[in-house]
């Protein structure tokens, strides 16, 4: 089995491996066409207190020390204490790569849709290669937490963002969850139409 806690500070190398394959071709885009661009910025921002990928928001299901899954999350009120500039990796970043992101990231930014302040929002769900299909079920423990995390904030639904192409449909469909808004930024190569999803909690 496995238990589900808060994320450390030294987890970000591998979260922001992570991170990156549940938006692979969206998250390449953001890099300038290197994805490894945007894994460097996830792990800044995993560190920091208020990143956007911060630690602070996040849960892991972890066993015998091995990341298994990871969710992070957040009440829509919480928007407003993180820190949406990328700051906490812009003073890491060498300035050749970081051009990449400012020159990307605004565009990539209209796939999705305002976070209202009264939903609970997930922002990445991910469980490690070595555990899917292995029956551990990591992710639906871990998007079960969520709902508990977004009842206790007092939401009364919670929200995620997913590409279209992507399984993660079925199995967020499968939880209850259905399509609100369908975005699509023409102008981005590669990158598929994104769902805002919803699910009453």
């Amino acid at each position: 089995m496995f238990a589900i806690e808060p994320g450390r500070t030294e987890d970000a190398e591998v979260v922001a491996a992570m991170i990156a394959e549940t938006d692979r071709d969206l998250f390449t885009f953001c890099g300038g066409g290197d994805l490894s661009v945007w894994v460097e910025l996830t792990e800044w921002e995993w560190r920091a207190a208020r990143g956007i990928y911060s630690h602070t928001l996040s849960h892991v299901a972890r066993r015998n020390g091995e990341i298994l899954g990871l969710l992070i999350s957040y009440s829509g009120r919480q928007i407003e204490h993180t820190d949406w500039s990328f700051g906490s990796s812009r003073a890491h970043m060498a300035e050749e790569r970081w051009s990449r992101i400012a020159a990307t990231y605004s565009q990539a930014a209209f796939l999705f849709p305002a976070i209202p302040k009264d939903v609970y929002y997930v922002q990445n769900l991910v469980t490690h290669p070595s555990v899917r299909g292995s029956g551990l079920s990591v992710g639906r423990r871990l998007m079960e937490h969520a709902f508990q995390l977004g009842r206790a904030a007092g939401c009364p639904s919670l929200h995620l963002d997913v590409d279209s192409s992507t399984p993660a449909v079925d199995f967020y469909q499968h939880l209850g969850f259905q399509v609100l808004v369908k975005t699509e930024v023409p102008g981005i190569p590669g990158v598929h139409t994104h769902y805002r999803m919803v699910c009453e909690l």
